[in-house]
């Protein structure tokens, strides 16, 4: 019998910043719910240097609480290694402040084999 083998490179820190414009594409009601859907421009630098494009929601309870989601695709460099990637943020909280964490995968070219989940 044989055991499967995985192999996985240790675990490294990705530090920077960005800044993001948006454009909003709808704001409707259900429920005595916001809903607004927003296409998300990102510059990013530091660790991820490059442009991601996205598109995604934000639905704000009667209560002030919210939770938030986006997708899109980075195209730049992580740590130096040109490619693309898929980046799908999540976040919740109350008024302006709340916390979340993004799902990186689904790379091409040199980041092909990144995968990562961040939270904060």
């Amino acid at each position: 019998m044989l055991t499967p083998f995985a192999h996985a490179t240790p675990p490294t820190t990705a530090t920077g910043t960005f800044t993001a414009s948006f454009t909003v594409l709808s704001v409707t009601t259900a429920g005595g719910n916001t809903i607004i859907t927003v296409n998300e421009t990102a510059t990013l630098t530091g660790s991820f240097a490059g442009i991601r494009i996205a598109q995604g929601s934000e639905i704000i309870h009667p209560d002030g609480s919210f939770i938030a989601s986006d997708t899109g695709t980075f195209t730049g460099t992580l740590d130096g290694a040109l490619g693309t990637l898929v980046i799908t943020g999540h976040s919740t909280g109350v008024g302006g402040t709340g916390a979340g964490g993004f799902i990186v995968n689904n790379g091409t070219g040199a980041l092909e084999d990144t995968h990562t989940h961040l939270t904060g």
